[in-house]
């Protein structure tokens, strides 16, 4: 067989059409020479795929199947057979949380305790040896030192600062939020182990002994009978249950009652416990395990965690980390706890033990290594990708912090921040031009019954209408007013005028009555000093209208208090008319009225122009449980008559 090399294109134009049995196919072998090969050699399988869909590789890879991925017109469709599942996946955009530490030395190696103001951040310290105190904050710069005269043991912060150590001699020192000492504040009975709730300090010790110190005055008194199950840790309830966990269990004691709330199925040592709304959660140091047990002790959370477990904290998104930390070289293991019972370890620290491990509200950790003498911090970031495009269409991650932190509330109101609902309602937040802006807020059933707010630099009002109807208070440049109007918009404004107190403040206080109603006088019926003076000289008025009452006023004073009124007033009749009644009285309805007597003109007393005094008796005391009304009153002769004096009446004041 002769071999030739064919350097061009090779047509072939005629095939002759042959049966043979199997299928034959042309390739082009390692020596460069074209065979016919069976078909068959290349292995089984399907090598086409269905229209419409990305076909991909068997396992075998010797044919091609169906992949997610189907083309409809100009999209891609992607089909996931699990829940909540895109199937589509960017391997380089995954979210993620890290830690970066930073430290600096305390001023003494070895930190004993500590505890954690849950207000301010700051850590109080106590060391291994000495009577040293520090309080740093929550950046590990020194706040407070000082040196205490007997060596502390325990410490613990109540809700409003303040800080309580106990001593070698049992004693509480206490000190203050402004670092104010008080020493032999109480006394713990050498209990170290402090719990703080409802102005309650629990000490507690390993063999049960147990009592509460009154924070408001240093009293103590015993828990229960004294006594709660032995242990080494605690936690205390919402309702100042206290939970003991013991190697053989985990005991409940509320007062002199103790039950078994929770039995392990081994011989097991808890290194920390936390109450935390309504669930106890719970670090076994022998199996590695975080627990949570509702308050029936049924277990409702396990998750894996570190090596000797010693502390948990709570994150702001309803996660808990848990530190461990093992081996002679003090490696921490800090892992991230989820409500499903998931757990990640988030990193590890070699080199340090902490005495206590806390959190601020960015989720930062921080606290005091014992192992060190470090306070350290490990600052928080968190990465969670938003999918976006780049100015090229390309599909990118933006961080959704970034992402927020570029959307500000001005950006959002000068885009639209006036929103409309319906005909009548309105939200309006800042709208208008810069120096002119207002807030204003509008709810509605139609144009005649609505409620409405506003607020601008120089003006805002409360307004509400029904039936035409309109009641609401406002203040403009500083002036308050209250508003009443009908439907006609006749109504009553109740506004306070300038000038307003200008030596002090002006307190106006209206006394409340046991039962019944208020009726304020205006200025014309009320005196404000307590007395009231009044010239009376009326020589037309009633001259031709007989029998009119020519004066009428009603004063008001308290009960209590004596009265006293004086009358001196000329009458002119003109007329001898015996029966024409001219008068002037004073009247006081108590509970049983009494009606001063009156001077009379026309009757015989006064007559013909003659002039007569009226003094009224000197110091009534008054009764009853209501204010008392005063009523003044006069009334005319005959045609032509006139009268003139002056009336006088006062009140004792307070």
């Amino acid at each position: 067989m002769s071999n030739y090399l064919i350097e061009k294109k090779l047509l072939l134009k005629d095939i002759e059409e042959i049966t043979i049995s199997e299928e034959k196919v042309l390739v082009r072998g390692a020596d460069e020479i074209i065979k016919e090969v069976d078909k068959s050699s290349f292995g089984g399988g399907n090598v086409s795929g269905t229209p419409n869909i990305l076909s991909k590789f068997n396992s075998n890879g010797n044919g091609l199947e169906d992949s997610p991925i189907t083309i409809i017109g100009s999209t891609a469709e992607i089909t996931s057979s699990i829940a909540n599942d895109s199937g589509l996946k960017f391997t380089n955009l995954k979210n993620s949380i890290s830690y970066t530490p930073i430290a600096r030395p305390t001023s003494q190696s070895f930190p004993r305790r500590t505890a954690h103001n849950k207000n301010t951040g700051d850590i109080a310290i106590i060391f291994q040896s000495g009577n040293k105190l520090d309080v740093l904050d929550k950046n590990g710069d020194l706040k407070f030192s000082t040196i205490l005269s007997t060596q502390p043991t325990g410490l613990i912060y109540d809700d409003s600062d303040n800080l309580y150590l106990v001593v070698t001699n049992n004693d509480i020192t206490k000190i203050d939020k402004n670092f104010n000492i008080t020493e032999n504040f109480s006394n713990s009975g050498g209990n170290p182990y402090l719990y703080f709730a409802s102005g309650l300090i629990y000490c507690l010790k390993y063999d049960g002994s147990a009592k509460t110190v009154n924070i408001n005055n240093g009293e103590t008194q015993p828990y229960g009978n004294g006594f709660v199950h032995p242990s080494s840790t605690f936690a205390l309830g919402d309702s100042g249950e206290i939970y003991s966990l013991a190697t053989d269990g985990i005991y409940k004691s509320e007062g002199t009652e103790k039950t078994l709330f929770y039995l392990p199925e081994q011989a097991t040592y808890f290194s920390k416990a936390v109450y935390k709304d309504g669930v106890l959660y719970a670090l076994n140091y022998t199996n590695q395990q975080l627990i949570a047990l509702n308050s029936n002790g049924s277990v409702i959370l396990t998750a894996p965690v570190g090596i000797w477990p010693q502390d948990l904290i709570f994150t702001t998104d309803g996660n808990i980390i848990v530190y461990s930390n093992y081996s002679s070289m003090f490696i921490s293991d800090f892992r991230l706890v989820k409500p499903s019972g998931e757990s990640e370890v988030i990193f590890n620290k070699p080199g340090t033990n902490f005495n206590g491990l806390y959190s601020d509200l960015d989720n930062n950790l921080y606290g005091v290594s014992w192992s060190s003498g470090f306070w350290g911090k490990f600052i928080y970031t968190e990465k969670n990708y938003l999918l976006a495009l780049d100015n090229n269409g390309k599909v990118v991650g933006l961080n959704k912090k970034d992402f927020v932190n570029t959307i500000d509330l001005k950006s959002v109101l000068n885009s639209n921040s006036e929103a409309y609902f319906g005909n009548y309602d309105f939200a309006g937040i800042l709208y208008g031009s810069d120096g002119d802006r207002e807030v204003q807020f509008q709810t509605s059933v139609d144009n005649d019954d609505y409620s409405n707010f506003r607020l601008r630099k120089d003006f805002w009002s409360i307004l509400g209408t029904s039936s035409g109807s309109e009641a609401g208070i406002s203040s403009y440049e500083g002036n308050i007013k209250l508003t009443q109007k009908n439907s006609s918009s006749n109504g009553t404004i109740l506004e306070f005028e300038q000038p307003i107190a200008i030596g002090g403040s002006a307190n106006i206080k209206i006394p409340a009555k046991a039962q019944g109603d208020y009726i304020l006088a205006t200025t014309e019926d009320l005196s404000i000093s307590g007395s009231y003076n009044s010239i009376i000289n009326d020589n037309s008025t009633n001259v031709n209208n007989p029998g009119n009452t020519f004066i009428e006023k009603i004063y008001y004073t308290k009960t209590g208090k004596n009265v006293y009124c004086s009358a001196s007033v000329s009458i002119d009749t003109n007329t001898d008319t015996s029966n024409d009644l001219a008068y002037i009285q004073v009247t006081l309805p108590f509970p049983q009225s009494s009606t001063f007597p009156r001077l009379n003109a026309g009757n015989g007393i006064l007559y013909g122009g003659g002039l007569g005094n009226l003094i009224i008796p000197a110091i009534i005391q008054l009764e009853g449980t209501n204010n008392t009304k005063i009523i003044f009153s006069g009334k005319s002769g005959d045609n032509g008559s006139s009268y003139q004096g002056e009336v006088h009446w006062s009140y004792e004041t307070d």
